[in-house]
């Protein structure tokens, strides 16, 4: 699951992607979570046994440092995800599609 914002935050894509993976764990299926680092919440957590990694990041250039960040994660753990689900348009797709395209 690739999401801006994660749990303990609470909007609407946030629960449902909360709600998704907790039933794709009970199929069987291994689910992590990815978002974005958020001051005051660790970088790694397993939350209802579902790892929760918090390491997308932006700087001065933002929306292409967050971008890159993602496609990094996504080289990094490449060979442990059969799906990616993204929440919300916002900056995912660009790299989720590049990276589609690469490998």
């Amino acid at each position: 699951m690739i999401i801006g914002q994660y749990h303990p935050v609470a909007g609407g894509a946030e629960k449902e992607c909360k709600k998704l993976s907790r039933r794709l764990r009970e199929e069987g299926l291994t689910v992590s979570v990815l978002t974005q680092s958020c001051e005051g919440l660790p970088d790694y957590e397993v939350i209802d046994d579902i790892p929760v990694y918090r390491k997308m990041k932006g700087w001065q250039l933002y929306e292409y440092t967050y971008m890159l960040s993602v496609v990094w994660f996504l080289i990094k753990h490449l060979r442990e995800y059969d799906i990616i689900q993204c929440f919300g348009l916002y900056l995912f797709i660009p790299p989720v599609a590049l990276f589609k395209y690469l490998f």
